[in-house]
């Protein structure tokens, strides 16, 4: 089951990421990347892996939307992780987001 993070949990202004652990076998662990360009069109711009030093598997982005979500991704690996595996539920990961922004 896919699970979209929107800015208000991710911190990533104009960027949604979406999972969808079963639609693309074979790339392993990847978030969809859609920048918005209104309230009601999302398209896949990039598909990013979940990696320790994350990069472009399909699609492109301009180097700040990168620079943004190679970033966050660096630093919440471990939650898109356990999102991607099924550990933890969208309500969950989102919770964890909060609780890390609370933290500072």
């Amino acid at each position: 089951m896919g699970c979209r993070l929107y800015p208000s949990a991710t911190g990533l202004q104009g960027v949604v990421l979406a999972t969808a652990p079963h639609e693309r076998p074979g790339l392993g662990p990847h978030l969809e990347v859609s920048v918005q360009r209104n309230a009601l069109e999302l398209s896949i711009d990039a598909v990013v892996s979940i990696s320790a030093m994350p990069y472009i598997l399909e699609g492109a982005l301009t180097p700040a939307v990168g620079r943004h979500v190679f970033r966050f991704i660096q630093r919440n690996r471990y939650i898109l992780l356990g999102l991607w595996d099924g550990d933890l539920s969208c309500a969950e990961v989102a919770e964890r987001f909060r609780n890390l922004e609370a933290a500072g």
